[in-house]
């Protein structure tokens, strides 16, 4: 977490370095016998004496005092046995493992528990810390006063650092609070601004506060800052509060809230709310909330939580492309139970179509990414599985006979909060949305009116159930075992023959009480061997190239469905007698590291398969997939995956992605998706026909331009549209003494209307301002 600001912080974590580094010097009476083993310490230098009568240790002259990991060097030290005081001075160094404390003196009372360093430095080398004060004054137990104090993280040697602040004076109390006055903020020198007075929290452990505010510009929003405030509930909770202005839009509020109950327990929630009264006067807001609980009889629990004001609020806020494209929010809870030959899912899911445009909610009519006057809205009509539970049995061994067994089962209830059916027409409008709708002389240009003689099939929007429409509530309950005979004569290859038998039952009272069922059984057999070949190398190096082909045949009987209700894809069962054959092909490196032992990598997988169906008459061969996955070095990645259709000789789906990196962090990522406007390769019932293709390209690339200024760049065009989806540009800079940076970023969108401008700075050790 970041806490702002954070300078009271760093003089917290420099003061109680000095402090702790004195407090290792009680006991340093020149290991006397008396002591204990722990806290002998060893002494060096020139001269070293001691004066029985007045209990001093004196050492001079490049004096070296080492105690528990803590390394004091020094012109001079004097230990005071009898009044428990020590005191060294002349190029004082404290060393305690990376941390030096540097200064002209150090004065430390054991007994009263006060001590003083003259004009001295620290750093800290984990955060880069340097603070400086012309004296460091301990008080009293966790009490301390520090004078004319200076503080950075920049490392500039002789030069003036980049930035720093300053303050007369600060008091501060460990595990409470630092009084400061006179607070400077320095840039190169120049005062840059000026706080009269201050009080902020200087706590080890999380502590409440402001954060540093962040800062952007969008076209769309105009001028944006968010200003969070921290609040340290207790150790095993805290929430973050915001505060936020969009200069075109409005106000708005959040609240961040985390928890964490035991170690199987913990949750997130997350909520935001903005006044739009500068736009169009709208309450908008976003709900998430998750938590995993461990639950009893080894279950693992969780719920899920998703919900937004209105179907345009992620197209309007969400920062990333995939973001602002979402279809719908899932919501669910579930109780799983995964054990060594079972699995138990019981889950409810409720979904809320962020494309709601239609009865299927996937079309939007104008084409615009947003919801239209005109439009039928159809969210209340999104299918919802409350509740659905999945019941698995791995295959295994039946007893100890030959034979195996699995089993896929599962219940699901589908509900929505409109009529259970789809009251379809050809163009998902009733008649009065109709653009040439008049009632007298074209009651519907679409043709979709009911008609019980022209349009008898249930395809017109009348507002009743017509046969033929899909029923869309109801119960269902499936029930699918499995019994095979796998075997392996010589261990040349596997055949494994199976049957399947598949009870569906359905219960919906749409129209009237009735239950339907289904019963099909399946047959297949499934041929498949493993060949592999070990090539040595030098060094110790080996390649295992491995290749698996495997051919199967399916046989599902032709059954009637078509009076049974439709929820997905499990309810249209088509028949099948096909034939698929793949091939396999992994290539695995051994190597050897520095310490002699075995490095593993997966160098090469490929795929491709392809099946034939003898129930086609035409098209009987089914499409040819591929998918190849390189990864020779760690500096480049190659996946792509084809789908071909061999009668029509056409791409059915293409995607190939490229990423190359150097160990600068130089980047190059390459990607291009396509999808055929009509991936099916035929009419019949289950295929994807009329699905609208896609073809993009994307291209994202980093560059360090020396070792302080790096640019990267990414891209989104559809080849389709012939125009940039998105684009984004980003600069960052990294000052020469390491101790700030300064990030630019432009995101471009189409239209220029939703163009967001950000800038982020950060001082390293205190935070950042602005946005990523």
């Amino acid at each position: 977490m970041k806490y702002y600001p954070q300078i009271f912080k760093v003089l917290y974590i420099a003061t109680l370095h000095i402090l702790l580094a004195i407090l290792l010097f009680r006991g340093i009476a020149g290991g006397e016998e008396d002591q204990n083993a722990e806290e002998k310490i060893q002494i060096e230098g020139e001269n070293l004496s001691y004066e029985e009568e007045r209990g001093l240790y004196t050492v001079s002259e490049e004096a070296v005092i080492k105690w528990k990991g803590v390394t004091l060097e020094a012109d001079k030290v004097i230990y005071d046995s009898k009044q428990d005081i020590l005191e060294a001075e002349g190029n004082v160094i404290l060393r305690e493992g990376e941390d030096v404390l540097q200064s002209e003196s150090l004065v430390y009372e054991r007994k009263a528990d006060r001590g003083i360093v003259g004009k001295g430095e620290l750093f800290i080398e984990k955060e880069n810390y340097r603070f400086s004060g012309d004296e460091i004054e301990r008080l009293g137990k966790d009490e301390y006063y520090i004078s004319h104090s200076r503080f950075t993280t920049c490392d500039c040697g002789d030069r003036r650092p980049s930035w720093e602040f300053a303050a007369d004076d600060v008091r501060l109390t460990l595990g409470g609070y630092a009084r400061a006055r006179n607070i400077i903020f320095y840039v190169k020198g120049f005062p840059v601004f000026y706080l009269p007075y201050g009080i902020f929290p200087v706590k080890t452990e999380r502590q409440s506060g402001f954060l540093l505010p962040e800062i952007a510009y969008s076209r769309r929003s105009g001028f944006e800052l968010s200003q969070p405030y921290f609040w340290a509930i207790a150790s095993n909770m805290d929430s973050t509060l915001f505060l936020n202005y969009l200069s075109e839009r409005g106000v708005g509020s959040g609240v961040e809230y985390r928890y964490i109950l035991s170690k199987k327990s913990r949750g997130h929630f997350y909520t935001g709310y903005l006044n739009e009264f500068l736009l169009e006067d709208e309450h908008r807001w976003i709900a998430d909330y998750e938590h995993r609980q461990g639950l009893p009889l080894s279950l693992e629990g969780l719920v899920d939580l998703h919900r937004v004001s209105d179907l345009n609020y992620w197209r309007d806020f969400g920062r990333r492309l995939e973001d602002r494209s979402r279809p719908y929010l899932e919501s669910r809870t579930s109780a799983t139970k995964a054990g060594p030959g079972v699995g138990l899912v019981t889950e409810m899911k409720y979904y809320q179509d962020l494309w709601a445009f239609n009865d299927f909610g996937i079309e939007d009519m104008t084409g615009n990414g947003y919801f239209d006057e005109g439009e039928a809205l159809r969210d209340e009509e999104t299918i919802q599985e409350l509740p659905k539970v999945d019941f698995i049995i791995h295959q295994q061994r039946v007893w100890k006979t030959p034979l195996y067994f699995d089993l896929d089962s599962s219940f699901n209830n589908f509900w929505r909060e409109t009529k259970g059916f789809d009251d379809l027409g050809s163009d998902g409008l009733p008649s009065h949305l109709e653009t040439d709708y008049d009632p007298d002389t074209n009651p519907d240009p679409s043709g979709d009116d009911y008609d019980p003689i022209d349009n008898p099939t249930g395809t017109e929007r009348n507002y009743y159930y017509d046969i033929g429409e899909p029923i869309r509530e109801g119960q269902r309950m499936d029930f699918h075992p499995r019994i095979s005979l796998p075997i392996a004569p010589g261990d040349y290859f596997r055949l494994s023959p199976s049957v399947g038998f598949r009870e569906t039952c359905y219960f919906s009272d749409v129209i009237s009480d009735r239950a339907e069922s289904r019963e099909i059984y399946d047959l297949s057999l499934n041929l498949s061997s493993t060949v592999f070949r070990v090539f040595e190398f030098k060094g110790g190096s080996k390649v295992k190239h491995s290749l698996k082909p495997e051919v199967e045949y399916v046989y599902i009987p032709s059954v009637d469905q078509d009076d049974l209700p439709l929820f997905d894809p499990l309810d249209r069962i088509g028949k099948e007698s096909r034939l698929s054959y793949s091939l396999k092909s992994f290539v695995i490196g051994k190597s050897l590291n520095a310490s002699g032992g075995s490095i593993y990598r997966e160098l090469v997988q490929f795929k491709i398969q392809q099946g034939y169906d003898f129930n086609r008459e035409t098209n009987p061969f089914l499409p040819i997939s591929g998918e190849v996955e390189i990864k020779p070095q760690g500096w480049l990645y190659l996946k792509s995956n084809l789908d071909y259709h061999v009668d029509k000789e056409k791409f059915l789906g293409f995607n190939i992605l490229c990423h190359l990196s150097d160990r600068r962090g130089d980047f190059l990522r390459f990607e291009y998706r396509f999808l055929a406007d009509d991936p099916g390769w035929d009419d019949e019932p289950g295929t994807l026909d009329d699905v609208t293709g896609i073809e993009w390209i994307s291209g994202e690339s980093g560059i360090n331009l020396g070792r302080h200024i790096s640019l990267s760049y990414r891209t989104l065009y559809s080849l389709l549209d012939e125009e940039i989806m998105e684009s984004g540009y980003a600069l960052r800079y990294i000052s020469l003494c390491d101790c700030w940076s300064v990030d630019f970023t432009v995101i471009d969108r189409p239209g220029g209307d939703d163009d967001r401008y950000a800038v982020l700075l950060t001082l390293y050790g205190l935070g950042s301002v602005g946005t990523k």
